[in-house]
């Protein structure tokens, strides 16, 4: 079994002003791939009956909406700050959409 953990012992989220996670500074590089592992992480633990009791302010399917701004299947780094999917410097790449696809999967 795993040990609980209190709130204090948690580290803090960062939220864009979407509500998406971001990296301290609101760096949105790895939003796709934070969300990705946010919600995939959330779906194991419940699933272990311990499940995330931090709140957030967005659902799973509003998250995938806005990583995937066209609605056509083409997910982004994050929607403002690197929404080019094809970008040779800031599209997305493997890791975050190997993320995605878990929490796509278990959704």
């Amino acid at each position: 079994m795993l040990p609980k953990l209190s709130r204090s012992a948690l580290p803090e989220i960062f939220y864009d002003d979407d509500y998406l996670i971001v990296h301290r500074g609101n760096d949105g590089g790895d939003t796709a791939q934070r969300e990705g592992r946010y919600w995939f992480g959330k779906w194991i633990r419940e699933k272990l009956q311990i499940p995330w009791t931090v709140p957030r302010k967005l659902k799973f399917e509003v998250v995938a909406k806005l990583l995937n701004p066209a609605g056509d299947g083409v997910f982004v780094r994050h929607p403002r700050q690197h929404p080019d999917a094809f970008d040779k410097d800031y599209g997305l790449s493997r890791d975050p959409m190997d993320a995605l696809i878990a929490a796509l999967g278990c959704q």
